[in-house]
């Protein structure tokens, strides 16, 4: 049974739409997708996308589509923490959050661009960052649109060099804690799983903390908090680090989940996995039931108050 439980569209930074994708999905089989792009809840009803799907094919949508998130998150140690939000019954409530932060980085983006016009002698307009991106709230992902769309960058994955931590013209953006994150996605009725953990790192040395017994601790740290589970297979990893960390999962009791961080052809060749289902898939499927139930029934409870 093929499934990928984290693929990106162009929402936030893949190349394809839901409909391109699920079309994909539909013909090759893959029966239970999650989009899970960075920071976006805002179409993720999954009734609402198969509509679509069916209006504009004229077929009935046969893939099975988790409402879902990836939050990139902060932390005072380490960074390059995703925490992934599956089966999502009150994104309003993230989306609240996550619109508030959009609001305060608003600022960075246009400080970035006044940095990069000047160093680099470029003339980057807010309104043309605007117009790509579609909102007036501009981002750093509607002014890496903009350095491709002048030919400054050859494409996406070239605009890091301008707005990496690395660049000259690097800003920093707030952004919503860890432990903030995985409380949102339990309180909307989600299940929290930290993405592709091999890419966390220390923030004073930039090295990564692997499967390491910090990595135990920090881990640990997050489960006080909420945290459900560990994504333990993806293209990320490479055997021996699944297996590493499908061990820890298992000592913590935590969820193991499986998908390939689709966003294009390129960056990740592969869309859909057969990782074991009744491992990897079902387990999940069986917590979204239980926390959306938690939702339901806290609803309930206020309405029978009332």
């Amino acid at each position: 049974m093929y499934y990928d439980l984290h693929v990106h569209t162009n929402e936030s930074d893949g190349k394809y739409s839901k409909l391109e994708i699920l079309r994909y999905t539909s013909k090759k089989g893959i029966k239970v997708i999650a989009f899970c792009d960075h920071n976006v809840c805002d179409n993720i009803n999954s009734n609402k996308i198969a509509t679509e799907y069916q209006n504009e094919y004229n077929e009935r949508l046969n893939t099975l589509i988790i409402p879902a998130i990836e939050i990139d998150t902060d932390n005072v140690t380490y960074r390059k923490i995703h925490i992934l939000g599956y089966g999502l019954r009150k994104p309003e409530l993230i989306r609240k959050k996550l619109f508030e932060i959009q609001m305060s980085n608003v600022k960075a983006t246009e400080k970035q661009i006044e940095i990069i016009n000047k160093l680099y002698g470029t003339r980057i307009s807010e309104e043309l960052v605007e117009k790509l991106e579609g909102t007036k709230y501009i981002s750093s992902q509607g002014l890496k649109l903009a350095l491709v769309h002048l030919g400054i960058a050859k494409d996406m994955r070239d605009t890091y060099r301008f707005v990496s931590r690395r660049s000259p013209t690097h800003i920093d953006r707030i952004k919503i804690q860890d432990i903030e994150a995985i409380k949102l996605i339990k309180k909307a009725g989600g299940v929290a799983i930290l993405a592709h953990p091999i890419e966390v790192c220390r923030k004073d040395t930039g090295g990564k903390i692997g499967h390491t017994q910090e990595y135990e601790e920090y881990i640990k740290y997050l489960i006080t908090y909420g945290l459900d589970g560990v994504e333990s297979h993806t293209i990320k990893h490479n055997q021996e680090e699944r297996q590493k960390y499908l061990e820890i999962n298992n000592k913590y009791n935590l969820l193991s989940t499986a998908g390939t961080d689709f966003h294009d052809e390129i960056r990740t060749p592969k869309l859909g996995t057969d990782y074991e289902p009744e491992k990897f898939l079902f387990p999940l499927l069986e917590r979204i039931r239980k926390e959306n139930n938690k939702v339901i029934e806290s609803e309930s409870s206020r309405d029978d108050e009332r």
